[in-house]
């Protein structure tokens, strides 16, 4: 870590253009901001520097900032951003300094080593898949997302339709997660009742006049069957059922 901090101080004397020119004022700007960056390196104050780095690095482009944000995202163990910022560091670091570029190459495979590599597919092309509450594309993710260890959340997102997937990874795994709708749900339309005729109908097409009916006669099955059980005793007069 010491080699990797003195290489970023040293980087103040030998940052080299790169990108559309800016303007005078701009790369006074860059320059404050970056010498800023390199205090707050200094006093290990990441966070201060990666902000000062980053909007150097839009005001003036430079292949040196580029290397000092990667290396302050790998200070504060956001290893999957210091891994594309330092690629993309030594994608336009021809020029820069030997040093430079041989301690980026250094920790690139070091973060590769420990970095999990993560295909996500859904079962539907035009589903919209999301990584730890990130887009992350339709469909497919087959370039391998670069996860650290850990617990990570997929979802696939399709009109009203939701699957979700929590899956632990270790570290430098390989996996893929499928996330699958299944078959569309089927949709039964309600049957429409049919009107009553006109005129209406008679009394003994009427439901609740079975029902009633029904009730009546039920009961008086049941006290027929009290009166007529054999071996007791005849009921008062009140519950006997009279004749016609």
């Amino acid at each position: 870590m010491k080699h990797a901090m003195l290489v970023l101080l040293l980087a103040l004397a030998s940052a080299t253009a790169a990108g559309a020119e800016p303007t005078r004022a701009e790369r006074r700007e860059a320059r404050r901001l970056f010498e800023q960056g390199v205090e707050a390196v200094g006093r290990e104050d990441y966070v201060a520097a990666l902000a000062a780095f980053e909007e150097s690095h839009r005001l003036s482009p430079k292949a040196v900032t580029l290397f000092n944000i990667g290396m302050c995202q790998r200070a504060l163990a956001d290893l999957p951003a210091a891994l594309r910022t330092l690629n993309q560091y030594l994608e336009t670091a021809a020029d820069d300094a030997r040093a430079r570029v041989e301690e980026a190459r250094r920790v690139v495979a070091e973060i590769d080593a420990v970095l999990a590599r993560v295909t996500v597919r859904a079962d539907r092309a035009e589903a919209e898949l999301v990584v730890d509450g990130l887009p992350a594309g339709r469909g497919a993710v087959t370039h391998p997302l670069r996860l650290m260890a850990g617990t990570h959340v997929f979802e696939a997102h399709l009109e009203d339709r939701t699957v979700r997937e929590v899956v632990d990874i270790a570290p430098a795994e390989a996996v893929e997660v499928r996330l699958e709708f299944g078959p569309a749900p089927v949709v039964v339309p309600t049957p429409e009742e049919p009107a009553p005729e006109e005129g209406g109908s008679s009394l003994v097409e009427q439901w609740w006049f079975w029902t009633v009916i029904g009730a009546v006669v039920a009961g008086g099955a049941i006290t027929a069957g009290v009166l007529l059980a054999p071996g007791e005793e005849p009921l008062a007069a009140d519950w006997t059922i009279e004749g016609n």
